[in-house]
């Protein structure tokens, strides 16, 4: 992740939960927004590109921000 920014992964082959998080007041727009680009590597398999940008002010530090 380090050298190329980059995290890959095998999903499994049931359902899975990629990302979740809640916000209870619906005025606050979401702090993490997600863009998902899918490429057909032909008959053999899918690559996704998943790119996660945050959306709170850059004098704003997150400490902890766990994907699972």
């Amino acid at each position: 992740f380090e050298s190329q920014r980059t995290i890959s992964f095998v999903p499994p082959d049931k359902d899975f939960t990629l990302m979740s998080y809640r916000i209870s007041d619906p005025s606050i727009a979401p702090l993490i927004s997600l863009n998902l680009n899918e490429n057909s590597m032909g008959r053999s398999g899918v690559a996704y590109l998943l790119t996660l940008r945050t959306n709170y002010k850059a004098r704003t530090l997150a400490k902890t921000i766990e994907v699972k």
